[in-house]
């Protein structure tokens, strides 16, 4: 997967900056006496890691009855039900239709859960465009994960047209997130020239992030790299390095 050259594109639901799937600005008015609000609460009281036994048959009941027109929220957690097929049969085409009512309301999981439907032509019809329009809505709202797909189809010119430069933004902005993948294929980027970017010394940076996370596969291109640089810039670019790292 972080290999540029490999095609394959496998997303996540990762959504980094996006947790509860919205901005402020977007959360749908709701009034207090909306039946549909006590129904998701109730949900999310028995899911786990709250105030009282986690009990997720109870909450994918209480989901399930949520009155779901307008609820951003319920047309998520409907959704991954039916997609997963938890305690209900699974239906990915009624599940890509839950996430499509709420990624039009702004819920950026939701955003990224179509574009990878779309992408890949689960429960919907294949469709690259569609996949990196949705990509594009969750990528805007910080999401590292939609980000760096987004990157891999402008760099390999799959629904959009091949833009290297613009490939290489949306790695930046994943990779800033501490996104691995991304990190490694600005390293390769840097180091392989593709297009305008040839830069040892960026590629010596984002291999080094990339690395620290335990993965040694770039070590070799490092140490190659650490031979063409003056000891003093290199000394320079370590302690960038750990300065990034101590803000990350």
């Amino acid at each position: 997967m972080r290999r540029i050259l490999a095609v394959q594109l496998l997303i996540t639901m990762n959504c980094l900056l996006c947790s509860q799937g919205f901005t402020t600005e977007q959360k749908p008015a709701t009034a207090v006496n909306d039946p549909g609000v006590e129904e998701y609460h109730w949900g999310q009281i028995f899911e786990p890691e709250k105030d009282v036994p986690p009990d997720t048959a109870k909450a994918t009941e209480y989901y399930i009855k949520t009155p779901v027109a307008g609820y951003v929220h319920a047309q998520y957690k409907q959704g991954m039900i039916y997609y997963n097929g938890e305690r209900v049969k699974a239906d990915k085409t009624k599940a890509a239709k839950l996430f499509k009512s709420a990624a039009e309301l702004g819920h950026c999981a939701a955003q990224l859960k179509l574009g990878n439907m779309y992408y890949h032509g689960n429960g919907v019809l294949k469709d690259r465009i569609e996949a990196a329009r949705w990509f594009t809505l969750a990528a805007r709202q910080g999401d590292a994960v939609a980000q760096y797909s987004l990157g891999l189809m402008c760099y390999n010119g799959d629904g959009v047209k091949q833009d290297l430069n613009e490939a290489v933004n949306w790695f930046h902005l994943a990779a800033e997130q501490n996104h691995g993948d991304a990190q490694y294929n600005l390293g390769a980027i840097y180091y392989k020239g593709d297009g305008t970017h040839n830069n040892l010394e960026d590629a010596y940076f984002w291999f080094s992030i990339f690395s620290s996370k335990g993965d040694k596969s770039v070590d070799n291109i490092k140490h190659y790299i650490e031979q063409t640089l003056a000891p003093e810039r290199l000394a320079q670019i370590k302690q960038s390095i750990r300065d990034w790292q101590k803000a990350h």
